[in-house]
């Protein structure tokens, strides 16, 4: 079972930051067409920040949380989304849900390209108050590789060399004068082989055969 992508927003400068105890910005992690990641959302509060804690976890009870992506550069509404999640549950310090990158606006956005650059947003509406958009910046949606129509590939086919042959086969070396029968698949005629004198062969069908 994979873990869950951990999201920490700093709230007062609207980025992704590397985790609770760290400033260091990070991009939204990179998602791949087909799966249902499992996400983690923190809020993080500087207001109070000491040079050893430089967050606290701000508290969002009660509020709406959305998760949206859209393929390219927002354009003022007409954006439409190709992965969204408005459901999140409450966990310790934060929020969990699933975001779904099986949809057909992925596909559709990723048709005849291996990745495509998008933009996320997280938007939080605290309990009768106007929506906040505390993160907005740019992901990466990644082509599958292995996908349910995707034709499996079929291996060529290969030849035995001679010494694999002479290796794996048993070799018939008679007496002299010693003749070999050869039945057909059905069983019904055959073929005696004889070597002459001088390397000349003499084949003498037999049809019917019986044994």
């Amino acid at each position: 079972m994979a873990s869950a992508l951990k999201i920490f927003v700093d709230l007062q400068r609207r980025i992704l930051v590397a985790a609770f105890n760290s400033t260091t910005p990070v991009a939204f992690p990179t998602l791949r067409q087909g799966e249902t990641p499992v996400i983690q959302i923190f809020f993080l509060d500087s207001s109070n920040a000491t040079p050893s804690q430089p967050y606290a976890f701000f508290d969002f009870t009660g509020a709406t949380i959305k998760l949206g992506i859209c393929a390219g550069k927002p354009t003022g509404g007409s954006d439409t989304l190709i992965a969204y999640n408005d459901v999140w549950t409450p966990i310790a310090n934060g929020f969990q849900g699933d975001l779904s990158c099986n949809t057909a606006e992925i596909t559709a956005a990723l048709a005849g390209v291996s990745e495509k650059a998008c933009t996320a947003e997280i938007e939080v509406t605290p309990s009768g108050e106007d929506p906040v958009k505390y993160f907005q910046g740019p992901m990466t949606m990644q082509a599958a590789v292995i996908d349910p129509g995707a034709p499996v590939p079929l291996p060529l086919p290969s030849y035995m060399s001679r010494l694999e042959c002479l290796a794996t086969f048993v070799k018939f070396i008679g007496l002299p004068g010693e003749t070999i029968t050869i039945v057909a698949p059905d069983g019904g005629s055959a073929n005696i082989l004889e070597t002459l004198n001088g390397g000349a062969y003499n084949v003498d069908p037999i049809n019917p055969y019986v044994p």
